[in-house]
């Protein structure tokens, strides 16, 4: 099959072994999040990847999906080298106004239109200080446990616990 007749070629990894794909047989919410392979679409409860046509979504959505986990990995493979923008990446990370948030809760929202979806928050939990979220970072609304995270209905954002 060629790309231009995948409309997912951008979400596939060449290709993701099927132990690492979601084999829940209801339809458990999605949890997007930044991975080092090519598809942000995971199951909230096995924490797998859920395949793109397994997800139902249009061409445009896993465009727009691709666009943002390309986009958000820029920020966490900065944060993830631990240089001079380390900080700087953190904060944008964190940020609940930053574009990558902002376009990532913007996906999320028109994500949740196919199935219920959650955008899993970045916390740095290598900080020596660090505490677990306990209240929404955009709404500040107390978190509601889900599982293995915590999640806020009224933001579509998870965090784990």
């Amino acid at each position: 099959m060629k790309e231009s007749d995948d409309p997912y070629w951008r979400l596939r990894e060449c290709p993701t072994p099927p132990d690492e794909i979601c084999a829940c047989t209801d339809s458990p919410p999605f949890l997007l999040f930044q991975t080092f392979g090519r598809n942000p679409i995971h199951c909230l409860v096995c924490n797998r990847e859920v395949a793109p046509e397994r997800a139902g979504i249009s061409r445009g959505l896993a465009d727009k999906l691709a666009n943002w986990h390309s986009f958000r990995s820029a920020f966490e493979t900065l944060w993830l080298d631990s240089g001079e923008f380390e900080d700087w990446a953190r904060d944008q990370l964190t940020d609940p106004s930053s574009p990558s948030n902002v376009r990532g809760l913007a996906v999320v929202r028109e994500l949740n239109s196919y199935r219920s979806a959650y955008m899993l928050w970045f916390q740095d939990n290598t900080a020596d200080d660090f505490q677990p979220l306990t209240v929404c970072p955009v709404c500040h609304i107390a978190l509601r446990s889900q599982g293995r995270v915590a999640v806020c209905d009224a933001c579509r954002i998870a965090v784990s616990d």
